[in-house]
């Protein structure tokens, strides 16, 4: 006797429940994801919080460009560099410069090469998802800090953003609580 119509039968109960735990899979790494770029956008706040204060009561300006009122780096790494290309979704910044030459991969230096970056001391060594900018505004008490994540997680096109902006001073550094947020988990 054959089992096929059984093994069918299993196939035809169980397929569905794959399904539906590939999509939940799915959501989960992108949702994973999206956390990650809550966390460095705090940590990028914080480190220009430290580099305004370094200088202790008479303080340090933004840290872009001295004589300009405003500056902006990013996104690192550039747009171009297709992180969802790459297992688990993300970029992998190559330290030594010497295999550059698949999806997802650049050249870590972009973070210690690009001034804004390097005067914070902020870098990413580590596998990432998503693409990072940071805008920052002299203001007569402190310094105004904005910082995007970008992201297109599943290689659609469509991208993920996150937004945040802080006030820094002398005194206080306050993160304004109304993050924008499009497509999360694009």
């Amino acid at each position: 006797m054959s089992r096929a119509p059984q093994l069918l039968l299993g196939a035809l109960v169980i397929a569905p429940w794959l399904t539906l735990t590939a999509r939940d899979m799915t959501r989960a790494r992108r949702l994973r994801q999206s956390h990650e770029a809550t966390a460095k956008i705090g940590e990028i706040i914080a480190a220009v919080a430290l580099f305004h204060r370094a200088d202790g009561a008479e303080g340090r300006r933004c840290p872009h460009p001295p004589g300009l009122a405003t500056g902006t780096v990013g996104p690192t790494p550039p747009l171009s560099v297709e992180c969802h290309r790459r297992p688990e979704g993300q970029c992998r910044p190559d330290l030594d410069d010497r295999s550059l030459n698949g999806p997802g991969i650049y050249p870590a230096r972009l973070w210690v090469t690009t001034p804004m970056w390097r005067a914070i001391g902020f870098r990413l060594l580590d596998a990432h998802a998503f693409h990072y900018s940071l805008t920052t505004r002299d203001v007569d008490d402190g310094c105004v800090v904005e910082v995007e994540a970008r992201a297109d997680l599943d290689g659609d096109g469509d991208m993920s953003m996150i937004q945040a902006r802080a006030h820094l001073s002398l005194e206080t550094a306050s993160i304004d609580p109304s993050w924008e947020l499009r497509d999360p988990l694009e």
